[in-house]
């Protein structure tokens, strides 16, 4: 999308380069057929040099950025190739979906999240588990024996054991190992809930991202449209000595940053 808003921009100030090469020549018919003054023809000229100066610095932004895409799928950055420039035409449309779903989506299936609530699970069943060793238990084991002899006289025997535990005293080891197994648990839901909280904002936060940007995309097209429109107004009205140089020069400068703000708002669409 970088690279595609860097040939856009290229090609904005291609369209300006003309328009300003446009501008100059008018502004120099005018002074020679005694309309304008020489100033008139230096405003221009300047206008077209810092028209050229930033074309000139597109290209190099584009080559810098296509050397990047082409590191960045693995190739060296002087390789030729194309891309298909449709994707920078796709269709601008605001989420349908209310943020509540996405959010809501995103805490039921983001495996992080689920991986940090599972560790919070096991670090409370871990308190359980060392606060039942400070607790008296009871174990039953048992054995069946059978010894065969040559006279066939078999001797079976049995044993039984219940066991009865009692923990008196161990040095106050085991309340600070519930107390570390507390600690542990509650910093795993500490964690948890810190993380539940970030997934939503990020949620969030793209969503309402994505939703402006669709909005100063449509906004960036009307103000191109308008720009577009009082610059062919202006060139028209400048031949007919109605306007002057600087209004003219006002006019495509308006134009220049219209593009540059429609290339930016469809930009921040496609990453959005």
């Amino acid at each position: 999308f970088r690279y595609l808003a860097a040939k856009a921009m290229l090609t904005s100030l291609r369209a300006g380069l003309d328009e300003a090469h446009a501008n100059l020549e008018a502004a120099t018919g005018r002074h020679k057929a005694g309309l304008g003054t020489i100033a008139d023809v230096l405003q221009a000229k300047t206008f077209y040099s810092r028209a050229k100066l930033a074309m000139q610095s597109a290209e190099g932004d584009m080559s810098v950025t296509r050397g990047a895409l082409a590191l960045s799928m693995g190739l060296p950055a002087n390789t030729l190739y194309e891309i298909n420039d449709d994707v920078g035409d796709a269709v601008v449309r605001p989420v349908t979906e209310k943020v509540e779903t996405l959010i809501e989506s995103a805490v039921s299936n983001r495996a992080d999240l689920a991986a940090a609530r599972a560790r919070a699970l096991a670090g409370a069943a871990r308190v359980t588990e060392v606060r039942g060793q400070n607790r008296p238990s009871l174990s039953a084991s048992g054995r069946f024996g059978r010894t065969f002899v040559d006279s066939g006289e078999n001797d079976n025997s049995y044993e039984g054991n219940l066991v009865l535990s009692v923990p008196l005293f161990s040095g106050f080891s085991r309340d600070r190992n519930i107390e570390e197994a507390e600690f542990l648990a509650m910093s795993q839901q500490d964690r948890a809930k810190a993380l539940e909280q970030q997934v939503i904002y990020q949620v969030f936060s793209a969503y309402f991202s994505l939703q402006t940007a669709a909005q100063r995309v449509q906004t960036a097209g009307d103000m191109l449209a308008s720009a577009n429109q009082s610059h062919e107004v202006s060139q028209a009205l400048y031949k007919q000595g109605l306007v002057t140089i600087t209004d003219l020069l006002s006019a495509q400068s308006l134009l220049a940053e219209a593009r540059a703000q429609q290339i930016a708002a469809r930009f921040t669409w496609l990453t959005s």
